[in-house]
């Protein structure tokens, strides 16, 4: 029974409707054109380019002061690692001047925004450069 259709009859096709996709591909590539967000005029967009350290990097433990941000009231208090005593901004920047080292603020992951906001106000009104680094898991 598997012979050609009978004349007359119609028979179904399982060719693809090639216009249909046609018609697809061209409002998907308006939709691109039309609805893409595109750049305002006069602003410019950069690569954004991050340091890393690559896994043949050797620590300097020596080079980093690492602190734990602490807020008392408004304003904020740095204990620095190894050591009980609490600092402000500008004492802590000048002890990491000191020793030649850097500083690196270690936050827990969980810090919300507005609080990393508010501590960077603090510390660029000391004029204080510093680094965050993400304390993984839970510090108990």
């Amino acid at each position: 029974m598997s012979g050609p259709a009978p004349a007359g009859e119609d028979v179904g096709s399982l060719r693809l409707p090639v216009p249909f996709f046609d018609l697809f591909l061209v409002l998907l590539v308006c939709f691109m054109l039309f609805l893409a967000p595109l750049p305002d005029p006069g602003v410019e967009a950069r690569d954004i380019r991050l340091p890393f350290a690559s896994g043949s990097a050797k620590a300097e433990h020596g080079k980093v002061l690492a602190a734990f941000p602490h807020r008392v009231g408004n304003a904020w208090q740095f204990e620095p690692a190894g050591g009980g005593r609490r600092l402000t901004a500008s004492e802590l920047a000048a002890e990491a001047k000191v020793g030649g080292r850097k500083l690196v603020l270690v936050l827990a992951a969980d810090t919300p925004l507005q609080t990393y906001m508010d501590l960077h106000a603090g510390l660029g009104a000391a004029g204080v450069e510093y680094g965050i680094a993400v304390r993984a898991g839970d510090p108990k």
